[in-house]
């Protein structure tokens, strides 16, 4: 995937780029464990979460 954003974007920002998505990844992954335990905490069993 890494390869694509040179043809998509080019390489003037690539760097930028790639720290913004890696920020978004980091977000998501924060709130999904969020999300997990609110739902956990509602009563929802791992399977149904699954």
């Amino acid at each position: 995937m890494g390869a694509l954003w040179f043809e998509f974007y080019g390489t003037a920002h690539i760097g930028a780029i790639h720290s913004l998505v890696t920020a978004y990844l980091v977000a998501a992954s924060a709130l999904g464990l969020g999300l997990a335990g609110v739902v956990i905490d509602a009563g929802t069993e791992l399977e149904a979460q699954a």
